[in-house]
């Protein structure tokens, strides 16, 4: 409501978004046209930065994996990373590992939490969405590829989640019914207890950072993030 008041979203109408998403007439009661919203390939965008930052002078050590982080004493580094290749030391670490953060910092475990997700991706087809949508608090989120295939996600099926992506995806929107699934993959989503990032110096671990925990929010904040540091 806060976008919508302040002339940067427009609402609409339970109507308006069936006609905009071919969806079962009931599913969304109303929505909101974000104006300013926007969406990006993380892929691509992760892999500009990498190759930026390399021509910059990083070291990229890849299937590196870090199994502790112990401190140092007596020394220029703060930090000692072992990892299956030998250690490394550092005065500054940042662990951005983010639901596997605790593996590191096992310290952190109380306050990072999985939540599994699964994706779909269904054939490609005529353009039905021009733009790509959340619903239900971010529960749920689509859009339609430049190439005719739709891309639609959200919780995996468990015990607290009866209804996964697929079953939403057939119930909401029945001309995806002719299209076949030609992919899917799993992930998990970190959480926290207050929906926010951990981000900052971990307490009682000089030259440690964390930054993590984005509730599947990452890829729009991450970047603001880390320009802090």
């Amino acid at each position: 409501m806060e976008l919508i008041s302040t002339g940067q979203g427009t609402k609409v109408s339970g109507d308006r978004v069936r006609e905009l998403f071919s969806s079962t007439e009931g599913t969304f009661k109303g929505g909101m046209l974000h104006r300013e919203g926007g969406r990006i390939h993380p892929a691509k965008v992760t892999q500009a930065l990498a190759s930026s930052a390399l021509q910059k002078g990083l070291s990229l050590h890849l299937n590196c994996l870090a199994q502790s982080i112990e401190p140092l004493t007596d020394s220029e580094f703060r930090v000692d990373v072992l990892t299956k290749q030998g250690k490394i030391k550092a005065k500054w670490v940042m662990v951005c590992t983010n639901v596997l953060t605790p593996k590191l910092l096992p310290e952190l475990e109380a306050f990072m939490t999985q939540d599994p997700s699964e994706v779909l991706v269904f054939e490609s087809g005529p353009e039905v969405w021009k733009h790509p949508f959340t619903a239900d608090e971010d529960k749920w989120y689509g859009q339609q590829l430049p190439d005719g295939r739709i891309v639609l996600g959200g919780p995996s099926p468990s015990a607290s989640e009866s209804e996964g992506p697929e079953e939403f995806a057939l119930k909401a929107f029945p001309f995806l019914e002719s299209r076949r699934v030609e992919s899917r993959w799993q992930g998990v989503i970190c959480e926290t207890p207050d929906e926010l990032p951990l981000v900052g110096e971990v307490p009682g671990r000089p030259g440690v950072l964390v930054c993590g925990g984005f509730n599947g929010h990452g890829m729009p904040v991450c970047y603001a993030l880390a320009s802090g540091f």
